[in-house]
């Protein structure tokens, strides 16, 4: 191969370093980056000049970076002549990439250390992007002019030399600070430059040579040299033919040297990288030829490249093998884009089979000459096998996920199941008992009770987030009616420890949304449980704002703020109390108990609102919880799921009807059966699937309770034949079961008619009752929490008329107070209304007092 071939070769090798599709890194001794190509640039997120600023250490993970030290200290050592492990980078947003690392060392031609070369692939997502072939530097030419040369003329009889205003431009000294003597001059030339310009001017003056043209180093007035080119001509002699006028000139060659230097530099850097570099690499005109190969190229084939340039794949691999390398280079040339596919091949004399993943790129010339195809190819069969590990791993992961929620469901099942006696008998007998000391017991035991379901409702909820599978049901929700009921459900729990508890509501947050009710009530009851449990002495406050959307006037973003002045908490603990089953460290579980789970449920479900939970706390000062959730509709009513939480179901009344129970365990019956004994109903019983659907052609109930697990046939068999039975199908059917996880929900969703949730809650199951079976409630007025029973009619007219004879100004202030639930500012206008209408007054106390606001307004018409 001749020099010009060669050449043309490792110019387009070079251009193959920038054109791979992993990552390569030039890296000193010193592991500072010296040269990095664009793949990795992409990799890692930096700009290259940014990166080329880092030292390994920065973009290596700190749990690797100190094993990759030892193990380029050993190649420096010559313990181990490269290597290839798996390793983790840092990207410049601070995510992990998985890569596999190849290293290798070059040395000089005395065997010692010069830098070392790095390849980084993705193992995370291997990038195929075409790398359009870069030219090569261009060489830094400069044709010199005397035009823009200094100018320089040595008397050799005076030994003074004179310079023009060009030349004191190049070297930035003013005339009088140069004294034209040529020692003066000499000691501003390089000492390493010296000699040379000294024989080169003695060989011309003495004939030796016919001309004066040497580079060297001059001095710069500024402290550095610059490299300029001397040349010079004799224009006067003696009659003998020595010497005595030379004149010359001085260009500054700076820019160049330093290009052709660089370039030089980048030549053999690109040379060194190609010689390093431990994939395969191959260079291939357009029909299959060699041009040119890496050392790793000749390893892998046993012959060195003076045997390999000038032949084809025939040679080398079987017939089948060169066929397919041959369609794919084609298929690279036609496409004229990179092409990769893996292929399973095996070192000369080496039976041990290596998976590669081979990629080949069209080369041109500049002014687009095709030449052929580049190739290389990587070692990526610990890759495949670690994908492999990876699935494996996935799959085993799933399994256990899924054992881990039967597991679950069989758990919330078997507790669930006695829990519905423990939690039913014991409200039975709450009803019943009047000794005090006995009613404290049944307290304990239900309030013990209630516990232990919290927990296992905790428990699943965490798990339905974990695995995706929690979903928001948005209903119309009443922020007044919200703050009622967290006042009624957390009223004796502060009275008893003596602590304030307001819910401040500011002036524009609208009294309907659309939003998950039950999911927002949960967060709410998590964070207020949580300072009620933490607080002593002083208040809770529940504070509520919003932001309306500009340009939308039916959205608003909610914020919601819990804040107390209980215990705190400390700031190096705050952002891990949302951990699952974290608590803060150095509490006393046995005075404050808990699971740890419900901050971290509470994060997860304002997660899926797309909002944000924020706290700030101080120890002894106290905490405030803050919860964004964006983007929330404006509601203009309530719907009926809304309507029934607040209907009083201790006054409700319901027709005669026939009522049938199923269910293989006999207290789950008597629960039930006792529950529904305050009203008219003739009830029916059944032990299995079989003798519901019996009893149910038989007498045709009303509405069936049905249980979804018993044995001979379980609820869904026998909820699916009775919708199919023409006798039977518009009968509705409530499912109680104790399973309690989505799958099962969306079954019973799409077969019965209504759910209940074992241990179940008289209120719920009343507000089954409501919506199948005929009863006062259908009489009452659609807005919430207005008594229309008949004793009570003629004293709200009595209130109404009392509260329109205000006068109207202190009217729309008590009203918007009883809107806002701004107890200070109620207690204030009561002192006004007080001088006008004491019974009125007392009786709107009487109201605040019983948590009664919407009763309030509607007295206000």
């Amino acid at each position: 191969m001749n020099l010009k071939k060669e050449k043309e070769a490792l110019t387009y090798f070079k251009g193959a370093f920038d054109s791979l599709t992993i990552g390569m890194a030039i890296v000193s001794l010193e592991e500072k980056l010296l040269q990095v190509n664009k793949s990795l640039v992409d990799l890692l997120g930096y700009k290259e000049e940014k990166l080329l600023l880092l030292k390994l250490s920065s973009i290596i993970h700190p749990n690797d970076s100190e094993y990759n030290s030892d193990l380029l200290i050993q190649m420096t050592q010559g313990k181990i002549p490269h290597y290839q492990i798996e390793n983790r980078c840092l990207h410049k947003n601070g995510s992990v990439i998985w890569v596999i690392l190849s290293v290798s060392l070059v040395r000089d031609d005395d065997k010692l250390p010069l830098y070392f070369v790095f390849q980084i692939q993705n193992m995370t997502k291997r990038k195929q992007t075409e790398v359009a072939l870069e030219n090569s530097e261009k060489r830094f030419e400069l044709a010199m002019s005397v035009a823009n040369d200094g100018i320089w003329d040595w008397n050799l009889e005076t030994d003074t030399i004179a310079f023009d205003a060009r030349y004191y431009t190049i070297t930035g000294y003013d005339p009088n600070e140069f004294i034209q003597k040529r020692n003066e001059w000499k000691q501003r030339v390089h000492p390493d430059d010296l000699f040379q310009m000294e024989s080169s001017m003695n060989d011309y003056i003495t004939g030796t040579s016919d001309h004066y043209d040497v580079e060297l180093r001059f001095l710069h007035k500024n402290g550095q040299y610059i490299w300029v080119r001397s040349r010079g001509k004799i224009v006067k002699v003696t009659k003998n033919g020595e010497p005595l006028r030379i004149v010359g000139t001085h260009a500054d060659i700076t820019d160049r040297r330093e290009a052709t230097e660089k370039l030089y530099q980048s030549e053999m850097l690109n040379k060194n990288i190609l010689q390093n570099i431990p994939d395969l690499m191959w260079l291939k005109d357009v029909n299959g030829i060699y041009l040119a190969c890496n050392p790793m190229m000749e390893r892998f084939l046993g012959v060195s490249s003076t045997e390999i340039i000038g032949k084809s794949d025939f040679d080398f691999f079987k017939p089948e093998i060169a066929e397919l390398f041959l369609k794919q280079d084609q298929a690279t040339i036609k496409a004229d884009k990179p092409s990769t596919r893996e292929v399973w091949l095996s070192y000369k004399n080496d039976n041990q089979k290596i998976l590669y993943e081979m990629t080949n790129t069209s080369v041109k010339t500049d002014n687009g000459t095709l030449i052929g195809v580049l190739g290389t190819t990587h070692d990526i069969t610990k890759r495949k096998e670690n994908e492999e590990q990876l699935i494996n791993a996935q799959l085993r992961a799933e399994t256990a996920n899924r054992a881990k929620s039967e597991f679950l469901a069989n758990m919330s099942h078997e507790i669930r199941t006695p829990m519905n006696a423990i939690l039913g008998f014991t409200d039975i007998l709450m009803r019943l008992e009047t000794d005090s000391k006995k009613s404290h017991y049944l307290d304990t035991i239900h309030t013990s009770g209630q516990a232990l379901l919290h927990l296992i409702n905790d428990i699943l909820d965490l798990s339905r987030i974990e695995s995706g599978k929690m979903e928001l049901q948005a209903h119309s929700i009443s922020i007044s009616a919200l703050c009622i009921e967290l006042n009624s459900l957390f009223s004796q729990k502060v009275s008893d420890k003596g602590l304030s508890f307001k819910c401040i509501v500011d002036d524009n947050v609208p009294n309907i949304i659309i939003l998950d009710e039950s999911r927002l009530r949960q967060v709410l009851i998590n964070l207020i449980g949580n300072a009620v449990k933490f607080t002593h002495e002083g208040f809770i406050k529940l504070i509520i704002n919003c932001q309306y959307l500009p340009e939308i006037s039916d959205r608003v973003n909610l914020i919601m703020t819990v804040a107390d002045s209980g215990i705190g908490i400390p700031k190096e603990q705050q952002e891990t109390i949302f951990s699952s089953f974290a608590q803060v460290k150095g509490q006393k579980e046995t005075l404050y108990g808990g699971t740890g789970l419900g901050l971290t449920i509470t994060l997860q479900i304002i997660n899926l609102m797309k909002g944000k939970v924020s706290v700030e706390s101080e120890v002894d000062v106290g905490t405030t919880f803050s919860l964004f959730i964006p983007n929330i509709k404006i509601g203009s009513e309530l719907t009926n799921s809304s309507l029934e939480n607040h209907i009083d179901t201790e006054t409700i009344t319901f027709a005669p009807a026939s009522i049938l129970i199923v269910d293989d365990v006999d207290y789950n019956r008597e629960i039930l059966a006792t529950y529904l004994s305050d009203w008219d109903f003739k009830l029916y019983f059944a032990e299995n699937g079989e003798q519901a659907l019996e009893k149910a052609l038989d007498i045709k109930p009303n509405i069936i309770f049905l249980d979804m697990k018993m044995p001979i046939m379980d609820g869904y068999e026998a909820a699916i034949k009775l919708k199919e039975l023409e006798e039977t199908e518009t009968i509705p059917i409530i499912a109680v079961t104790a399973f309690a996880l989505n799958q099962d929900e969306k079954v019973i969703n799409k077969i019965c008619d209504g759910y209940l949730r074992k241990p179940v809650n008289r209120n719920e199951l009343i507000k089954e009752l409501i919506t199948f079976l005929e009863n006062n409630a259908t009489e009452k007025d659609n807005e919430i929490g207005l008594n229309t029973f008949t004793e009570k009619t003629s004293v709200i007219v009595d209130l109404k008329l009392a509260i329109s004879s205000l006068p109207d100004e202190l009217q729309d202030q008590l009203k918007q107070a009883i809107e806002h639930i701004d107890i200070e500012k109620i207690e204030l206008l009561q002192q006004q209304v007080q001088q006008k209408n004491s019974q009125l007054a007392e009786t709107i106390k009487q109201h605040i007092d019983d948590f009664e606001y919407e009763n309030l307004l509607k007295l206000f018409g």
